[in-house]
């Protein structure tokens, strides 16, 4: 599902609790993992920082949701601190390592625009425009 925002100038903690519209894929699409969009870019969720990765270390099958998971992009946003990121990450993927998120970033992407994680020793970062893992 996307979550598009409708009122970009208020405080992520307002946009919380039912603010968000839901828009579904079309029914031939591959239904699009939950993300936040605002004006037309798409909340993506990278782990710069060497050591652990966020997306990239785990299921491949998780790693979309991993990529734009909106409630941890409205914790960032909200300043949450570090254990309150921790306990987020271990409700929404239980099974999943949870290394990257004490240097999680939200990055913005344009929508529909082509992008693909490249991580190296940990260290994640968006590439644009390539033929990649999402188009968000």
């Amino acid at each position: 599902m996307l979550y598009r925002c409708p009122r970009a100038g208020l405080p992520p903690v307002l946009r919380a609790g039912g603010i968000f519209e839901k828009e579904h894929a079309m029914a031939d699409e591959k239904p699009k993992a939950e993300r936040v969009v605002r004006d037309g870019m798409v909340a993506v969720l990278v782990s710069p920082g060497y050591g652990a990765g966020w997306s990239t270390w785990g299921k491949s099958s998780l790693r979309e949701q991993k990529l734009f998971c909106p409630r941890m992009v409205l914790a960032l946003e909200s300043g949450a601190s570090k254990a309150e990121l921790l306990k987020i990450a271990t409700e929404e993927f239980p099974e999943e390592y949870s290394g990257g998120v004490e240097q999680l970033l939200v990055e913005w992407v344009r929508e529909g625009e082509p992008i693909r994680i490249d991580e190296y020793d940990g260290s994640e970062r968006i590439e644009y425009g390539t033929e990649g893992l999402v188009t968000p």
